[in-house]
């Protein structure tokens, strides 16, 4: 939900993609109250964020990201 919300206002979530990550859980809690997700939700946010990066500049045609 969190990379939907990313790619939703895409391109200008990138400028600043935290800012994005802190609306989605401000909207989240708002309308659902607790997590369902037992992980690093932040962690796992920038490590998929990096791995789209690496992958972008690596092969910018044949971009596949494992989520």
């Amino acid at each position: 939900m969190c990379m939907a919300d990313l790619l939703r206002d895409y391109p200008t979530s990138m400028v600043n993609p935290m800012a994005s990550f802190r609306s989605f859980q401000r909207e989240h809690k708002r309308f659902y109250g607790e997590w369902l997700y037992e992980g690093d939700l932040e962690g796992d946010f920038l490590r998929i964020l990096g791995q789209i990066q690496k992958a972008a500049i690596e092969s910018p045609v044949g971009v596949e990201i494992d989520f």
